[in-house]
């Protein structure tokens, strides 16, 4: 079975599964299967509260419409139904998506997709609103960096063998700059362990992972301290990306009921209800 991760938004997943896109919430047992766009760095999952109880979701997708000496990006939103394109466009110089960030990262109703010249493509799938925030990656950035959502704020975690950065975006809106905001020991890894990885961050909890025992080790902001969390069998797929997520019970429109499903579905839905239970509430999946 082929299955892929794509985003994690407010207890929902995007999942690639069964040659589909598919909108999932494990914990109530819902979902909803997409028209198929399987390029998993170009979309982004939107969840947007409609009152106390009630989400809705937006799929988006980002293109390129054209790429001279400047790109012109078009954008295409799913709530559940079918692909509709933005009349929203954007035109900004020519730099490529940054293959090294993982997926979007969606805060404060936008989904931020971020470029190799460190520059950010912003776009609220409920306004349709498109810009983009200037801005150069902070001085020092190691390769092994994670563009991830933070508290009120855009994040980029930079590693090394002794010491974790965390660069908060400030004045997201105007001036636009990187702070550093805060660094801890790296209390995991030594210089003896060349393949290892920052995996996700949620503002929360670190991720990281170390390739030759796939051990997973995880560092809690709150009480300051690192703990193993367990390892990735080694004869999995080497393209993994990592979720830290939070389960909800919100009702969603748009999510249908788990009956008409099929078990690769199902399957997915019970990992995910089975790990929350036995780590009490949250998960890394």
């Amino acid at each position: 079975m082929e299955c892929h991760i794509f985003g994690c938004c407010s207890g929902l997943l995007l999942l690639f599964i069964d040659d589909r896109l598919c909108v999932t919430n494990p914990i109530r047992k819902k979902f909803r299967f997409l028209t198929r766009r399987d390029k998993r760095k170009q979309l982004g999952l939107a969840v947007n509260q409609l009152d106390r109880t009630t989400h809705n979701f937006k799929v988006v997708y980002i293109f390129e419409m054209a790429k001279t000496d400047e790109t012109k990006y078009g954008f295409e939103i799913n709530a559940g139904d079918s692909w509709t394109c933005s009349k929203t466009t954007l035109t900004c110089h020519t730099s490529n998506l940054d293959d090294r960030m993982k997926n979007p990262v969606y805060l404060e109703g936008s989904l931020h997709w971020l470029r190799n010249d460190g520059s950010i493509i912003s776009f609220n799938p409920e306004t349709e609103k498109a810009r983009l925030i200037k801005i150069d990656f902070p001085q020092g950035l190691t390769s092994r960096t994670l563009f991830a959502p933070g508290v009120n704020s855009l994040t980029l975690v930079s590693a090394n063998e002794e010491v974790i950065y965390f660069y908060a975006l400030k004045n997201i809106l105007s001036d636009s700059k990187w702070v550093l905001e805060k660094q801890i020991q790296n209390g995991v890894i030594d210089k003896n362990i060349v393949s290892w990885y920052v995996e996700a961050y949620n503002g929360k909890c670190l991720v990281l992972r170390t390739w030759y025992d796939g051990v997973v080790h995880v560092y809690d902001l709150i009480d300051n301290k690192w703990v193993v969390m367990g390892s990735v069998p080694t004869w999995c797929d080497a393209n993994r990306d990592f979720f830290l997520f939070t389960p909800s019970s919100s009702s969603v429109v748009g999510l249908d009921e788990i009956l008409a499903c099929g078990d690769s579905l199902r399957l997915i839905m019970g990992l995910v209800d089975g790990s929350l239970s036995e780590k009490g509430g949250e998960a890394t999946c």
